[in-house]
């Protein structure tokens, strides 16, 4: 009964580096596998955020315009005056 308190299942030490390389090794194999999903995950993603910039400007742009337009109409209607 002595001799099992030495053995501990807690402090594997040297015998559970090769265990940690087959860990590492196994998520860099599925990492590079997913990767190009990823890439077009992202991707797809950056141009939703743009199309919604670019909708937000263009919403901006019209108000804009609309507002030019008024000053044009009131600036005419003074002239007439």
């Amino acid at each position: 009964m002595g001799e099992s308190g030495k053995f501990s299942l807690i402090n594997l030490g040297e015998v559970s580096k090769p265990a940690n390389v087959l860990i590492e090794q196994m998520s860099d194999a599925v990492g590079g596998v997913y990767h190009p999903f990823q890439i077009r995950r992202i991707a797809r993603t950056e141009a939703k955020i743009r199309a919604v910039a670019r909708l937000k400007i263009t919403e901006l742009e019209h108000r804009a315009m609309s507002m030019s337009r008024l000053f044009v109409e009131e600036a005419k209607k003074q002239e007439n005056i």
